[in-house]
């Protein structure tokens, strides 16, 4: 199976201080492959790159835990991650159990996400994108491909200043790109992926379940049930001839 990763063409979005840090408190985070893995190991045009963006579509899945809880008491329960809970009927664990027929391409099952990017840019720009659901990982060729984009749109620019071999530096005794028409402090090849962020569609539909529980055998049975409102796992039936928006991802980048 190869992966499909879309041609993307970035755009400028208007979004507010305040937006943008309202999708940060309602986002999860998730590492990313790695640990931390440059964004230019993304490149298409190298034997590498183009190797990377086919293994992370193809394998990457949500996170065990929120890295930014990691110093608080207890673990995450990855069941409990929004992203896991959308995606868990795609996954190829998920269809070898609870489906057994073989007339239906669960690869083909795609969602719509929006992708944003930030830093160190002087805009933010979106992409909206479909892809398979069981290929989620390939959200991280598409970021690299769009921030190709707007490095080679600011490129332009200061090429026809007359910077010819490299963006101009902030001084002569520093390294610092100097603030361009669309990007500020940092060539690409400085940008690294830290954590991948994302926030669910506040409209997508919730249930409520029994909570899973593991007893001590020496624990007496709970009286009632525990119950937990989760969001709804896409369902193949239901979406097979729409395409859900499952929700925006965004990206922590180090430098």
């Amino acid at each position: 199976m190869t992966s499909r990763i879309p041609v993307v063409t970035p755009e400028i979005v208007e979004i507010s201080q305040d937006e943008l840090r309202k999708l940060d408190s309602e986002s999860e985070c998730h590492t990313v492959p790695f640990g931390e893995i440059k964004v230019e190991a993304f490149d298409p045009n190298t034997e590498d790159g183009a190797i990377l963006r086919e293994a992370v579509a193809r394998f990457f899945g949500p996170d065990y835990a929120d890295p930014r809880l990691k110093f608080k008491d207890g673990p995450v329960d990855r069941d409990m991650t929004k992203l896991y809970q959308l995606l868990y009927n795609v996954f190829p664990d998920g269809l070898i159990r609870d489906y057994h027929s073989d007339d239906r391409n669960f690869s083909n099952l795609l969602v719509c996400l929006r992708i944003i990017i930030t830093y160190p840019l002087n805009e933010t720009w979106q992409a909206h994108v479909e892809i398979p659901a069981s290929q989620i990982g390939a959200v991280f060729a598409i970021v690299h491909d769009m921030y190709a984009h707007v490095y080679a749109l600011d490129n332009a620019e200061w090429q026809k200043q007359g910077h010819q071999d490299k963006a101009p530096r902030v001084s002569e005794k520093q390294m610092n790109r100097a603030r361009g028409t669309h990007v500020f402090g940092h060539d690409m090849s400085d940008l690294v992926f830290e954590y991948l962020a994302f926030t669910p569609d506040p409209k997508w539909p919730k249930v409520t379940k029994k909570k899973f529980r593991i007893l001590d055998i020496n624990e007496p049975e709970p009286e009632e049930d525990e119950l937990e409102e989760v969001l709804e796992p896409l369902d193949v039936e239901k979406h097979d001839a729409t395409v859900p928006f499952i929700g925006t991802f965004s990206f922590y980048i180090g430098s």
